[in-house]
């Protein structure tokens, strides 16, 4: 299936990789911290944990340059069908967007591979071979990676169509998978029952539906597969769980694979995308003997731990100004007196602790992440200071993952 997105490859991937870049540059700046000092003590978009109902894919990337280095976790559960295995995988690819070249390795665990390539498709489809990796002779566990994308591929990449997949005997069509996903695309893998449609239905039917939102070029695919062959129809719509919503948009059947339907080229709006953050998507599959509904997947955000953020937000785009030390700025040593460098010191600084610069404002009021000093001040909309980090602004994935943690109840975790 050809990509949906349209956009020219260097000014789409360049953005991805640019904006990361920016950010290592110029995170932290004097001066507008997000509210000063307190005392202790705490799932992208990578994966940041799974569950029976909903997941998060499983790849986080950086990038230096033209440079975008993106890690991976292979999982069985990614592979279209989805099979039954206790094999891992691991590894990174390294991908230039001015030239095409990709680089990289994977290593195997449990698993016996025939074959390792990269291959274009979204999450929950199969597609075509992009590259063919290598066996190293050293280290039978290892495969590597080299070679280089077309700028359609390029393209197909910045919109997270790429995987990597690893076949064996056993599984000749796969048994390990894993999406290679830039920090501007998440994938969210939720499954079907009767217990989520409202009201609630009794059905044997069981299946997938993986949904994968591009936040530069606000596009989602979505890609579901389901037992049931006879179904009348599949739609996204909008609306929490234990609630109806209206549809969103149409997927389709794939008359080459049963129970496969399939929307990829979903535009969207700011409004649809903030839904989307908020939890407040599902798919609901319709049969002749559920008109409205047989089974439904809520499209639900997996939270990352404090520990994550710790390690991809606030040590490394963080830290460097908010050290715990009063530097003797106005006002009251912001941004130093704040101590922003340990899973501990962030939770202590941060969670139910007033701002001093709006003290009406918790720096972190669990749950509720509008009324979050630290929310609104990394999305530009306090009424006091500047924009944080200074000089440089989060990735909407990383503001979309403190927004889940608030939402969560910003656990210590």
């Amino acid at each position: 299936m050809s990509s949906s997105v349209t956009f020219n490859t260097h000014i789409r991937l360049g953005m991805a990789l640019s904006a990361i870049s920016v950010l290592l540059l110029t995170a932290c700046g004097g001066g507008g911290g997000y509210g000063s000092g307190g005392s202790t003590g705490g799932s992208q978009c990578g994966a940041y944990a799974c569950s029976s109902s909903s997941s998060s894919s499983s790849s986080s990337s950086s990038s230096v340059g033209s440079s975008q280095t993106i890690t991976l976790a292979l999982q069985p559960q990614q592979v279209v069908p989805a099979v039954n295995s206790t094999a891992t995988a691991t590894g990174s690819v390294i991908v230039d967007s001015t030239s095409g070249v990709v680089t990289g390795s994977i290593t195997l665990s449990g698993i016996t591979a025939t074959s390792a390539t990269i291959n274009d498709g979204f999450a929950g489809n199969n597609g075509a071979l992009v590259l063919t990796l290598t066996q190293s002779v050293t280290n039978t566990s290892v495969w590597n990676a080299s070679g280089t994308l077309s700028a359609g591929q390029l393209i197909d990449l910045a919109a997270g169509k790429l995987y990597v997949m690893v076949s064996s005997t056993a599984f000749p069509n796969g048994e390990l998978r894993a999406q290679i996903l830039p920090t501007n695309v998440s994938v969210v893998w939720s499954s079907f029952t009767g217990a989520q449609e409202v009201p609630v239905v009794t059905s044997t039917t069981t299946g997938v539906v993986a949904v994968t939102v591009d936040s530069i070029a606000s596009k989602a695919a979505i890609n579901v597969n389901i037992s049931n062959s006879t179904a009348t129809g599949v739609q996204l719509l909008t609306g929490s769980a234990s609630k109806n919503g209206a549809m969103l948009a149409a997927l389709v059947a794939d008359n080459a694979m049963a129970g496969h339907w399939s929307n990829e080229s979903v535009t969207l709006s700011a409004t649809d995308l903030a839904n989307y953050r908020s939890s407040k998507w599902y798919v609901n599959v319709f049969t002749a003997a559920h008109a409205t509904g047989e089974v439904r997947a809520q499209i639900a955000q997996v939270p990352p731990t404090l520990t994550q953020l710790q390690a991809t937000i606030f040590t490394p785009l963080c830290s460097g100004c908010h050290t715990g030390s009063n530097n003797n700025q106005s006002p009251a040593g912001l941004p130093g007196v704040q101590n922003f460098t340990t899973a501990i010191t962030t939770n202590a600084n941060l969670v139910n602790i007033n701002s001093l610069e709006v003290p009406s404002l918790k720096r972190i009021a669990p749950m509720d992440p509008d009324s979050s000093y630290l929310i609104q001040k990394v999305e530009g909309t306090a009424a006091v200071g500047v924009r944080m980090p200074e000089g440089g602004q989060l990735l909407q994935t990383q503001i979309d993952q403190l927004r889940a943690w608030v939402t969560a109840g910003a656990p210590n975790n």
